[in-house]
Formats: C-alpha cells, sequence, structure tokens
C-alpha cells in the first residue's frame, strides 16, 4: 500500500465527522467499536474485486455457533484523500479532520519544511565552536593512541549546552585482548547520552556492563565522567529538556567527519535533530545523497529518504582557512 501517511486501521471516534456522514451505518452495534479499515487507492482494484477479496473472511461467514446466524455483507465505500505526504504537522491535523486520519512523519517528499530549517539554522550560530571540539575530540583520541582522529559533540540546540563529547575508541582494547571495530565516535557519544539518562532515572546501573564506558580523554573527562572516572556523570549534565521521550530526541550532533551507515543510523534511531560534519568520507559516508557531482561516500542520504520513518536536517560544514582533509579519512570507516 503506498499511502503510509494514512492510517490503516481507524476507529469511529478518530474519523472526520464529515465522512462519517457519507458511509453506510455499522450493521451491528455498538458502533463505537467499529473499525474502518483503508484499502488501497481505486486504480488497484475496483469494489467487486475487494468484496471478492474480503468476503471469505471470519467477519463475513456464518458462526456455526450461532443457531440461524446470518452473516453481515462487506460494506465498502470510495472517499477522497490525500495521495501525497503531508508536509507539515499542521496540514496532517487539518487532512485528519477534513479526509482521513493522517500521520506527519517529517516526510515532507519535497524536503524539510521552511521553517523547521530557519529554526535549526537559528541555533547553529555556535557551530564554529562545537565542530572545533570534535576537532579536538578525535585529536586527543589519535594522540593518547586509542582511536583514529574522529571527533562527536552532542549539544541542546535549545540551550546552548553541551552534553557530551566522545572521541574515537576502535583501538583501545578496554583491558580485554582486544579493540572493538565498533567503538566509533558517534556509537560512543550515544552510549554517553544514555549512561547519563540511565543515571538520572536509576543511578545504579550501567548502559554496557561487559563494555563499560570510560573517559579516555579530557575533553571526555570534563563533560560526562564521574570523579571515580568510571562510569558516566554527573547527573546534573542532563536534564528532561535534553532529551524526550526517545534518547537524544531533537539534539544536535556535530562530527568532524560524515558518519558511516552504522553511526547514521545509530543516530536516526537516537531520533537527532541535525547533524552537522565537517569532512565527508571517500569510502564510507552515509549522509551524502545521490546525484552529487563528486560522489563521495555511498551515497544512501540517510537522514531525509522518504523511506525512513524519522528524519533530520543535515549541513556539511565549510569553514575558511581549515587545514585540508587528511587523506586518512577516505580510506577508513567512521
Amino acid at each position: 500500500m503506498e499511502l503510509q501517511h494514512l492510517r490503516r486501521l481507524a476507529r469511529m471516534p478518530y474519523m472526520p465527522k464529515g465522512l462519517l456522514a457519507t458511509l453506510p451505518k455499522p450493521n451491528w452495534p455498538p458502533e463505537i467499536s467499529t473499525l474502518y479499515l483503508l484499502m488501497c487507492t481505486k486504480e488497484k482494484a475496483t469494489v467487486e474485486e475487494v468484496i471478492e477479496l474480503i468476503k471469505p473472511t471470519s467477519p463475513f461467514q456464518p458462526n456455526p455457533k450461532i443457531p440461524g446466524h446470518v452473516p453481515p455483507e462487506p460494506q465498502i465505500s470510495v472517499v477522497p484523500v490525500p495521495l501525497h505526504m503531508p508536509t507539515s504537522t499542521e496540514e496532517a491535523e487539518e487532512w485528519s479532520e477534513k479526509y482521513w486520519p493522517t500521520v506527519y512523519k517529517r516526510g515532507n517528499p519535497f524536503g524539510p519544511h521552511p521553517s523547521i530549517v530557519e529554526t535549526a539554522e537559528a541555533n547553529l550560530t555556535k557551530a564554529r565552536e562545537y565542530i572545533q571540539m570534535a576537532r579536538d575530540a578525535g585529536r586527543q583520541a589519535e594522540q593518547n593512541g586509542v582511536g583514529l582522529p574522529f571527533g562527536a559533540v552532542m549539544v541542546n540546540p535549545t540551550s546552548g549546552k553541551v552534553i557530551a563529547v566522545a572521541g574515537d575508541a576502535r583501538h583501545w582494547d578496554n583491558q580485554r585482548e582486544w579493540p572493538n571495530p565498533l567503538d566509533h565516535c558517534a556509537m560512543r557519544l550515544v552510549s554517553m547520552v544514555a549512561q547519563k539518562r540511565l543515571d538520572k532515572e536509576t543511578k545504579n546501573e550501567i548502559v554496557s556492563p561487559e563494555n563499560p564506558l570510560r573517559a579516555l580523554t579530557p575533553l571526555e573527562e570534563k563533560y560526562i565522567m564521574g570523579p571515580d572516572n568510571t562510569q558516566a556523570g554527573p547527573t546534573e549534565g542532563i536534564t528532561a529538556d535534553d532529551v524526550g521521550s526517545y534518547l537524544c530526541h531533537n539534539l544536535h550532533v556535530y562530527l568532524s567527519h560524515e558518519p558511516c551507515t552504522m553511526c547514521a543510523m545509530a543516530l536516526l534511531h537516537s531520533r537527532v535533530g541535525a547533524v552537522i560534519f565537517e569532512h565527508r568520507m571517500g569510502k564510507t559516508g552515509a549522509l551524502t545523497a545521490d546525484g552529487f557531482e563528486q560522489r563521495d561516500g555511498v551515497g544512501h542520504g540517510l537522514f531525509w529518504r522518504p523511506d525512513l520513518n524519522w528524519k533530520f536536517l543535515c549541513w556539511e560544514w565549510k569553514d575558511r582557512g581549515v587545514t585540508p582533509k587528511d587523506p586518512l579519512f577516505d580510506k577508513v570507516a567512521a
């Protein structure tokens, strides 16, 4: 079914009153328990074909436990619905009241709504500072021998507060006999926010007991580590305004580089609001979209694809007078 922005099943209280007035009255009470099912566009099947499809199902078959039971006939109606996704929450609400219950998933097929972009851009005034912090995190990780020169910073765009800073740690053995190749800076950044939130809520748990989080550089320790230097803290470093029902809801992430597919999806599932990266990654960068003249990265465009259930804004940071990109950036996954 191509109408993914419309609810497949809808109960009567959520149906538009104007639409209900045009539909057949339900065959059996209570009407409030009636479910309306959206099948397909009329180009896909005729009313007769839909009836033939659903009539053999149990609701429309005789009930052998009820003597003389006469099953109801399928009631099929053709109704007008929006073909394309809504471009804003307000438009989704308007369509829900007029046509059919509609969902807005930040899925504007023409790109993000201008108002969303304008609001986000207004919070990028300190982007240079945060990008420099990401560079410093990567530089410290490389100097300490724990990872590659990649860094990431998580920021509350409303308050400007830095929530966490992480450097790459794929070379650090974490007191094991082998390093963790998944310890990219973006993955560690999400883990740091998770640990802070867990500290805030329980104070007794560790996100990953088998791979405990530790500050590996002075910059990381400044923002996330407690006095014992063993797990994330202090709890006052994160508030309900910094996170929502999702882990990193609408927070901004600044990176020294374009994240790989693994990291891009981790940021997407964490519901970040925006990602700002400095250098494209020629081998594995996952945010650069298809169609660019310079086909850097894998071309997935994992920030505003129509098939994603969450989307975030993305900028490539261009700064004058900065040292050119290290050739290493085009040879490794980050």
